[in-house]
């Protein structure tokens, strides 16, 4: 299981997912609480920008043979000040030796 933390602005928690996977690892200690829900999903609407140009995305895997992905979608203005859909993909890392950076995918 993965838990997947969201800050908005840095510093300001606004998603925490709980422990999402398995249900098999409840009472595990790598997790506490116990698994809250399966390992897919989304959460839509989690905060309106403000004037901070930043967010931070933290996936919490204790398990060293976990696998996660997740996709960030902003509505941005298109040539005629419609808000659309933007979207993008970020693919699973090792953060232990390659901390992955968000800062700058809407940019």
């Amino acid at each position: 299981p993965d838990k997947f933390l969201l800050d908005y602005p840095v510093g300001n928690l606004v998603l925490d997912t709980g422990w999402r996977g398995s249900s098999l690892y409840n009472g595990d200690g790598l997790y506490p609480g116990g698994v809250t829900s399966p390992g897919g999903g989304e959460v839509s609407q989690i905060f309106d920008k403000l004037s901070q140009d930043a967010f931070r995305v933290a996936v919490i895997g204790p398990d060293p043979d976990t696998e996660w992905n997740y996709q960030i979608r902003c509505r941005v203005l298109d040539d005629l000040n419609n808000l659309v859909p933007e979207t993008k993909d970020v693919v699973a890392v090792d953060a232990r030796t390659a901390p992955q950076n968000t800062s700058n995918l809407f940019q």
